[in-house]
């Protein structure tokens, strides 16, 4: 594969050689690499499982590129034929997960980024978790059992009730280790991001981080101080989205297990 996608990048013109491709190691799903082009350095993420997210990958690309506009993600350079593979620019900076830096900045730096994207005057189709949740449950092939058909009944009335309400760009995937702490804070992988409610996003980054109860409170308390909204309303919708957070994870995983190469 390395070598289709050379050549590919070859017929471009748009990159120099020598092209060399040195695998960066971690990725649940698709795989990344530091790619060389001359003296010039890019990021390049093949997409391994191109079914899996719930984005078009083309729609997600544009998206990227207008998001590169307000310096929160890396500037993208090419998008391959068969939308396979993609290639950005290169962050100088480490992952906010391997900073040095004390935790409580760590999880204050989440709730600052976390504003900046909801924020965003961007445009991105709205989430529908439960498509995505019919989609996990087919591919991962399991049973719906009474207990998991509760759920997701459950579920779907709490996200007809409240994905419409104060909807805003949202990462949905927003894991220290997707943002780079260098000169400026800059985001990476957004294939799950969607149009949705901030405090699904706010609570998906509790349960991704593994942040515990001080730590989720230190998240609300910054967040509510960047974007100006009661401490006390925060805590009470993100409560609410829990349950949703929850299901999606259980679920993806699952299809995960049956889909990893």
């Amino acid at each position: 594969m390395h070598n289709r996608i050379l050549d590919e990048l070859r017929e471009t013109k748009i990159f120099d050689e020598p092209l060399r491709v040195e695998l960066i190691p971690g990725g649940a799903v698709n795989l990344s690499y530091h790619l060389k082009s001359g003296s010039s350095h890019y990021f390049l993420k093949t997409f391994e499982q191109n079914h899996f997210a719930p984005s078009d990958r083309e729609a997600l690309y544009i998206m990227q590129t207008q998001l590169s506009k307000h310096d929160i993600a890396p500037i993208p350079r090419y998008f391959s034929r068969n939308h396979d593979f993609q290639v950005e620019d290169w962050i100088e900076g480490s992952a906010l997960d391997k900073s040095d830096i004390p935790q409580k900045q760590k999880v204050e730096l989440l709730a600052h980024t976390l504003d900046r994207i909801h924020k965003l005057p961007i445009y991105a189709l709205s989430i529908n978790f439960p498509q995505d949740w019919q989609s996990y449950i087919e591919m991962s092939g399991i049973k719906v059992s009474e207990e998991l058909l509760q759920r997701l009944e459950d579920n779907t009335k709490c996200w007809l009730d409240t994905h419409q309400h104060d909807q805003v760009l949202c990462h949905n995937d927003l894991a220290m280790e997707h943002v780079f702490n260098g000169k400026q804070l800059v985001v990476f992988d957004w294939e799950y991001a969607a149009c949705g409610n901030r405090y699904y996003d706010l609570a998906s980054c509790v349960t991704i981080n593994n942040l515990n109860e001080q730590e989720t409170e230190m998240l609300q308390q910054a967040y509510s101080l960047f974007s100006n909204i009661p401490f006390t309303e925060i805590v009470e919708q993100m409560e609410e989205q829990v349950p949703l957070v929850d299901l999606t994870n259980d679920l993806w995983y699952l299809a995960a297990r049956v889909k990893a190469p």
